[in-house]
């Protein structure tokens, strides 16, 4: 083992590398080479711990899961969800607003990727919301925060990620996610409706003429997460085996209604390799560098230093620790530097580790819409053409909202817990 002060300088190396914009993966690598270096352990032994993180059969549930939310994004079966959204919720305070939150809501049951969730709907979003008066900034703000459910309804790419390194069952972290999840789209659909009339007011009537024919032809899409769940809750197949139906389901739609040309098919398993390689590096990556904290106990030294604290001072710490990483780190990457020093600590602190894993999950979506390396920040500014500046000012009550709901998650552990437990006993 290195004494603490050449463990710091490995850690160092990490933080220089982010601070330089070296590619994630690239600065993990580094950390690690030169840990590797200090210890005269073989630098193949790096290369050996990368490749073993691949190797595990929950993980190959994240490219069926891309490619499903890429596939439901592209086309005509992405605005029949948003048209059902539309009819559902289009007749309340903030019309279209509502519609971004509802929409995001059902997407999240079928990609679980803020990223594809932003990118995807958020153009068609902010252009409708544009063309009904509001402003720019506000239509980027209601978009980019509703992005933010997309992790925590299942299914979900990190609780799929944080289930394979923490070794927890994916299918409780689902459920666990699903009840947060939805209280998330009720909170921002209450701020949606103080603010609208702030930037623009309109909405329809209700017709439940309109709602049923829009359910009726989204149907088939709607089935998706009913069939995925209805699986994973009877034990009929796994985690990993439900994103394996989804993507025959979701080929099965396009074969029989034939919406998508080869191109556009083309196109989406294109994105889906990107996707899964940029993911899958920054795991591999991300899981050798975090072998060398389990090996060095950084996750002991952490509790030698808050022991005797009170579950409540030691759960704020782990928020505050949760949160500043989330501003400075993509979601997968925080979650590989994160997981091994906070799993140990769920014995030794009596913190049940699915509750844990929603809280880390859910704190690290704020970094999201929040600088210097908000994603959804970026993606949906760009496509407003608004400042970074404009859409912080603006999404600030969504973000309020975001922290005091995470605080109720942390401290009252059955509003995530509850579900999960009636389920599986």
């Amino acid at each position: 083992m290195l004494s603490e002060f050449e463990l710091g300088l490995g850690i160092l190396v990490l933080l220089i590398g982010l601070l330089l914009r070296i590619p994630v993966p690239f600065a993990f690598g580094l950390a690690g080479i030169f840990y590797f270096w200090q210890t005269g352990i073989p630098l193949s032994a790096l290369l050996q711990r990368a490749v073993a993180t691949a190797d595990s059969f929950t993980l190959m549930a994240i490219p069926m899961f891309i490619f499903v939310g890429l596939l439901m994004t592209t086309g005509p079966m992405a605005m029949r969800l948003l048209n059902f959204a539309k009819a559902l919720v289009g007749h309340l305070t903030g019309g279209l607003a509502q519609v971004n939150v509802a929409a995001s809501m059902l997407f999240s049951g079928m990609s679980g990727s803020s990223s594809a969730d932003a990118a995807g709907l958020g153009a068609v979003e902010i252009r409708l919301m544009k063309q009904a008066g509001y402003t720019p900034r506000f239509a980027a703000a209601v978009t980019g925060a509703s992005a933010c459910i997309g992790p925590l309804i299942p299914p979900s790419i990190p609780f799929i990620i944080y289930g394979a390194m923490a070794q927890v069952s994916v299918g409780r972290l689902f459920l666990a996610g699903a009840v947060p999840g939805v209280l998330l789209g009720l909170v921002f659909m209450l701020i949606v409706r103080i603010m609208a009339k702030q930037h623009a007011s309109e909405k329809s009537k209700f017709r439940f003429s309109e709602l049923w024919k829009a359910a009726m032809g989204a149907i088939p899409e709607l089935m998706m997460p009913v069939i995925l769940m209805g699986g994973l809750l009877s034990g009929f197949f796994t985690p990993t085996e439900a994103s394996g139906v989804a993507v025959a389901y979701g080929l099965i739609l396009i074969a029989i209604r034939r919406e998508l040309t080869k191109e556009e098919l083309v196109g989406v398993v294109r994105d889906t390799v990107k996707y899964t390689g940029i993911f899958m590096f920054i795991v591999m990556m991300a899981s050798a560098f975090s072998w060398i904290l389990i090996r060095e106990q950084v996750g002991g030294i952490i509790f030698d230093l808050g022991e005797g604290s009170q579950y409540w001072v030691a759960m704020l710490a782990i928020l505050a620790g949760v949160l500043i990483i989330g501003c400075f780190m993509e979601t997968i990457s925080a979650l590989a530097l994160i997981v091994p020093i906070l799993a140990p600590l769920t014995v030794l602190l009596g913190i049940d580790p699915v509750h844990l894993g929603v809280i880390v999950i859910f704190g690290l979506q704020v970094g999201l819409i929040t600088p210097p390396i908000g994603m959804a920040m970026y993606i949906v500014s760009a496509i407003a053409e608004i400042r970074i500046y404009d859409f912080v000012r603006t999404v600030m009550p969504f973000l309020i909202g975001m922290l005091v709901l995470l605080l109720l998650i942390a401290y009252i552990p059955a509003i995530s817990l509850a579900l999960p437990n009636f389920v599986f006993g």
